[in-house]
């Protein structure tokens, strides 16, 4: 279904950022739900994520926050997460004011993710 919904994008875009992003942030977190061992594919959830990323112009910060704690967790990489999450805190959340709540909550995860930084790269 949502090979279906990008493939309706592409001939049709949507006129809000946001609504382009969201199949594209689906597909990331479908390939992100476990690591290469098991399946996962990190390499396609992290252009995923880096296509939602652009349709917004960076300035969808959930997307962000998903990508650096997901991808982070699944290939072990500590300084991809921390890069990630210190990003997204440098970023103020009234970057898009449409959007405004939705980049306050990548905040509060930004800054929860981070507490648990050191307990979840051990």
């Amino acid at each position: 279904m949502l090979d279906r919904v990008v493939e309706i994008d592409k001939s049709h875009p949507p006129s809000r950022p946001d609504y382009a992003a969201l199949p594209h942030i689906a597909f990331a977190m479908l390939y992100s739900a476990t690591g290469a061992q098991t399946g996962g594919k990190p390499a396609e959830a992290k252009a995923e994520f880096e296509t939602a990323l652009q349709l917004t112009g960076n300035r969808l910060l959930l997307a962000r926050t998903l990508m650096g704690y997901r991808l982070g967790l699944i290939t072990n990489n500590q300084k991809f997460f921390h890069d990630q999450l210190k990003q997204v805190l440098e970023t103020p959340p009234s970057v898009w004011p449409e959007q405004r709540l939705a980049n306050e909550v990548a905040h509060r995860r930004a800054r929860r993710y981070l507490s648990h930084e050191k307990e979840l790269f051990q």
